[in-house]
């Protein structure tokens, strides 16, 4: 075959990223302190944007069980103990009853999409939930 294009593409348009606001994160921490029953929904931002690691450490670190979308399968080890599987439509019972039971949800790289929440007619309403938006790789 030939090559008819050898450069890099930047397939994602550049977004405006607002400045963190370090008293959310505080109030972020306290939540997830104060809770009894945390989870971790992960998505398929933490692949695209090279977070798999960090996602690993923390959810090790401290413990908290993780549930992933389908695109987001990969961005954290199926064989690790915390991992829960999927959840949602294509999901096990058990994890769909562990989402709606946590108290604290912390979703990263993931919409949270219908095939996710099934109905959002009082999905999470039990929960608090922080949403981090992850953004693409930056290179270094």
């Amino acid at each position: 075959f030939k090559i008819l294009l050898d450069q890099e593409l930047d397939l994602f348009p550049s977004l405006h990223i607002p400045k963190l606001d370090m008293t959310k994160v505080e109030e972020a921490v306290e939540l997830l302190k104060k809770s009894k029953r945390p989870l971790i929904i992960s998505g398929a931002g933490v692949i695209r944007s090279g977070a798999a690691d960090e996602l690993y450490e923390f959810a090790t670190k401290n413990n908290i069980p993780v549930t992933s979308s389908l695109l987001g399968l990969g961005g954290f080890p199926g064989d690790n103990k915390l991992f829960l599987g999927m959840g949602g439509v294509h999901g096990s019972i058990a994890t769909n009853i562990i989402i709606q039971e946590a108290d604290f949800v912390l979703a990263v790289g993931t919409r949270l999409d219908n095939r996710l929440t099934c109905d959002t007619e009082g999905f999470l309403d039990q929960a608090k939930v922080v949403h981090i938006l992850t953004l693409r790789k930056i290179k270094k």
